[in-house]
Protein backbone atom coordinates (compact mmCIF):
# COMPACT_ATOMS: atom_id res chain seq x y z
CA UNK A 1 0.00 0.00 0.00
CA UNK A 2 1.53 3.14 -1.11
CA UNK A 3 1.50 6.36 1.24
CA UNK A 4 0.74 9.45 -0.17
CA UNK A 5 4.38 11.58 0.33
CA UNK A 6 5.27 8.49 -1.71
CA UNK A 7 3.28 9.42 -4.89
CA UNK A 8 4.36 13.04 -4.04
CA UNK A 9 8.36 12.62 -4.02
CA UNK A 10 9.20 9.62 -6.38
CA UNK A 11 12.49 8.10 -5.78
CA UNK A 12 15.83 9.42 -7.59
CA UNK A 13 18.45 6.97 -8.35
CA UNK A 14 21.87 8.29 -9.38
CA UNK A 15 24.69 6.87 -10.60
CA UNK A 16 28.09 7.74 -10.33
CA UNK A 17 29.42 10.50 -7.68
CA UNK A 18 26.80 13.07 -6.10
CA UNK A 19 27.01 16.22 -7.93
CA UNK A 20 24.10 17.70 -8.24
CA UNK A 21 21.97 19.07 -11.50
CA UNK A 22 24.91 20.93 -12.71
CA UNK A 23 26.93 18.24 -15.50
CA UNK A 24 29.41 21.10 -15.81
CA UNK A 25 31.00 20.31 -12.50
CA UNK A 26 32.17 17.24 -13.80
CA UNK A 27 34.15 18.72 -16.26
CA UNK A 28 35.12 21.27 -14.19
CA UNK A 29 36.58 18.50 -11.30
CA UNK A 30 38.06 16.86 -14.33
CA UNK A 31 40.06 20.39 -15.36
CA UNK A 32 41.07 20.59 -11.91
CA UNK A 33 42.90 17.46 -11.58
CA UNK A 34 44.68 17.89 -15.20
CA UNK A 35 46.53 20.90 -13.52
CA UNK A 36 47.16 19.46 -10.41
CA UNK A 37 49.10 16.72 -12.15
CA UNK A 38 50.17 19.22 -14.25
CA UNK A 39 52.08 21.18 -11.17
CA UNK A 40 53.28 17.84 -10.40
CA UNK A 41 54.66 17.22 -12.94
CA UNK A 42 56.63 20.35 -13.37
CA UNK A 43 57.74 20.09 -9.57
CA UNK A 44 59.18 16.75 -10.81
CA UNK A 45 61.02 18.39 -14.12
CA UNK A 46 62.42 21.31 -11.79
CA UNK A 47 63.93 18.68 -9.48
CA UNK A 48 65.20 16.76 -12.41
CA UNK A 49 66.57 19.64 -13.86
CA UNK A 50 68.61 20.69 -10.47
CA UNK A 51 70.17 17.13 -9.61
CA UNK A 52 71.08 17.45 -13.14
CA UNK A 53 73.01 20.48 -12.65
CA UNK A 54 74.41 19.47 -9.50
CA UNK A 55 75.44 16.61 -11.03
CA UNK A 56 77.54 18.32 -13.47
CA UNK A 57 79.08 20.79 -10.80
CA UNK A 58 80.01 18.03 -9.29
CA UNK A 59 81.91 16.17 -11.94
CA UNK A 60 83.60 19.73 -13.08
CA UNK A 61 84.98 20.25 -9.44
CA UNK A 62 85.96 16.55 -9.20
CA UNK A 63 87.61 17.15 -12.52
CA UNK A 64 89.43 20.08 -10.71
CA UNK A 65 89.97 18.72 -7.41
CA UNK A 66 91.68 15.15 -8.53
CA UNK A 67 92.95 15.86 -12.01
CA UNK A 68 93.96 20.31 -12.62
CA UNK A 69 95.16 20.83 -9.05
CA UNK A 70 97.55 17.76 -8.89
CA UNK A 71 98.43 18.39 -11.83
CA UNK A 72 100.12 21.68 -10.49
CA UNK A 73 101.23 20.31 -7.48
CA UNK A 74 98.37 21.30 -5.16
CA UNK A 75 96.84 18.84 -3.32
CA UNK A 76 93.71 19.02 -0.85
CA UNK A 77 92.67 17.05 2.15
CA UNK A 78 89.92 14.63 0.95
CA UNK A 79 87.49 16.06 2.92
CA UNK A 80 87.37 19.49 1.28
CA UNK A 81 85.63 18.04 -1.93
CA UNK A 82 83.90 15.69 -0.55
CA UNK A 83 82.25 18.79 1.79
CA UNK A 84 81.97 20.57 -1.46
CA UNK A 85 80.12 17.64 -2.91
CA UNK A 86 77.50 17.49 0.03
CA UNK A 87 76.90 20.75 -0.17
CA UNK A 88 75.95 21.00 -3.69
CA UNK A 89 73.58 18.29 -3.54
CA UNK A 90 71.79 19.56 -0.08
CA UNK A 91 71.83 22.82 -1.71
CA UNK A 92 70.27 21.67 -4.80
CA UNK A 93 67.35 19.72 -2.80
CA UNK A 94 66.88 22.63 -0.22
CA UNK A 95 66.20 25.06 -2.80
CA UNK A 96 63.57 23.32 -4.56
CA UNK A 97 61.85 23.06 -1.02
CA UNK A 98 62.26 26.81 -0.59
CA UNK A 99 59.60 27.64 -3.73
CA UNK A 100 56.93 24.97 -2.71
Amino acid sequence: MKRDRDRDNPPQFFIGPETGDDPGSLIDDARERVRDEDIRNKESQRLARRLLVAFLLIVLLGVGFYVVLPHYGLRLPPFVPILCFISILIGSLLTLQDRT
